[in-house]
Order: C-alpha cells, then sequence, then structure tokens
C-alpha cells in the first residue's frame, strides 16, 4: 500500500483589486514617430519642416475638406472630466494660403451611439503655425471608441500638425 501524506493548505489572502491608470497628460510633438496618428480621409507622414521646429505629421492627398488627421484615445480619457486640446497647426506653406482647422472628439457609447464634440477652430496662413486650443468636458458614462480628430480646410493643401496635448484639466 502507498504511503499518503496531508498537508493543510491555508486560503490565499484576498488582493485589493487596482483600478488602470488614465494618463492625465496626452502629448504628440512627432519627433519620436507617429505613435497611432493616422489619416482621416488622407494619409500621414513625418515631415521635417526645417527651422527649429524639428519633425510634424503632415496630412496630404486630403480627399475632402474636412479631413486631416486623427488617433484613438479609448482607454486613455475617461467620460465625466474636462480636457484640453493644444496643437500647432498649419495648412499649407505658401503665405498665400489661408485655410480653417478644427478639432472634434467622437465618442461612442456602449450601445453604439456617437457624438462628436468640437474642440475649437483656428484661422491659419501657409508657413506660419497657429494654435488650436479648446477645453471641453466629457460627459459620464463608458465609451467603447474615442477619437481625436484635428482637421481642416484647403483639401488640396497639406495640414500640419505638431505639439499636441490632450490634458485632464
Amino acid at each position: 500500500m502507498d504511503e499518503v501524506e496531508l498537508t493543510e493548505v491555508s486560503e490565499p489572502k484576498p488582493t485589493t483589486p487596482t483600478t488602470p491608470t488614465v494618463p492625465s497628460t496626452l502629448a504628440w510633438n512627432f519627433e519620436n514617430g507617429a505613435a497611432g496618428w493616422a489619416g482621416f480621409h488622407g494619409t500621414t507622414r513625418l515631415v521635417a519642416l526645417g527651422g527649429n521646429t524639428g519633425t510634424s505629421l503632415e496630412s496630404y492627398a486630403r480627399l475632402y475638406e474636412g479631413s486631416g488627421a486623427s488617433i484613438p484615445l479609448q482607454g486613455k480619457v475617461q467620460g465625466g472630466f474636462g480636457y484640453r486640446l493644444a496643437a500647432d497647426v498649419m495648412i499649407g506653406r505658401n503665405a498665400t494660403i489661408k485655410g480653417l482647422t478644427y478639432g472634434y472628439l467622437y465618442l461612442e457609447d456602449t450601445s453604439g451611439q456617437g457624438r462628436y464634440l468640437p474642440l475649437g477652430m483656428s484661422g491659419t496662413v501657409g508657413g506660419a503655425w497657429s494654435r488650436l486650443q479648446q477645453d471641453v468636458q466629457i460627459p459620464a458614462g463608458t465609451y467603447r471608441r474615442v477619437e481625436l480628430l484635428v482637421l481642416g480646410t484647403r483639401k488640396e493643401q497639406s495640414l500640419y500638425l505638431d505639439n499636441v496635448s490632450f490634458n485632464r484639466l
């Protein structure tokens, strides 16, 4: 007959569940890549504009007025909080080009209902950076899709972005 040894096992101590942390600061200067940015009815690439601006994101071959660049932010922002978009923007590189840039935050809840929250607008002159900045309050709730869009007029011209941030207030 084989011998059997019994050992008393204690219950593991329960651990406190941790809530994933959501960053309070999101920022992109494009010096180390585009990190999730993509074209919104256009194509994107990194470009060096010269001077001391370093690398910027260019949205080119834009198909429509109101096209530009976007980045998904689900899991990085929370409903019920205020945020501030700030970005350096430019349409075209020729001083005769005048345009308009604007931002939106697209929110889609768990039932599939979507809405756009406006994030301000800024007039631009080709070859000169303008500042697009706006505060927004994200309604309380859970969202399955959150997307930041920076768009512009003058589809035949490139839209340039740099020093983009979306920070919790």
